[in-house]
């Protein structure tokens, strides 16, 4: 749920798709105000928190089926995003821009 500093309330949560598991990791991108969160039978979840939605995923599987992604962080000057995937002892480098 986002939470509201200066008032210290919790405000709405935005649910996650169906069939995904606890996020593990989070980060905002100020460039394109949306949040990532790393589902580990997924990928990476993109969330915009302004209108409370679950935006899209971008699917990570390795060899063996999903990739365990795990963190996920964002590189602001360079505007990307990346993600550790534990399964597969790997670091999904991702372009926020190029998504579609």
């Amino acid at each position: 749920m986002p939470i509201d500093g200066k008032e210290n309330l919790a405000g709405q949560g935005i649910s996650f798709p169906e069939g995904a598991v606890a996020g593990l990791g989070i980060a905002f991108n100020p460039n394109d105000r949306r949040v990532y969160v790393a589902i580990p039978n997924a990928g990476v979840g993109i969330f915009d928190p302004e209108a409370g939605v679950f935006e899209a995923m971008i699917g990570i599987v390795g060899d063996q089926g999903a990739a365990g992604t795990h963190g996920v962080a964002v590189d602001v000057r360079a505007n990307l995003v990346y993600a550790t995937n534990r399964a597969e002892h790997t670091v999904s480098v991702i372009d926020p821009g190029k998504r579609e």
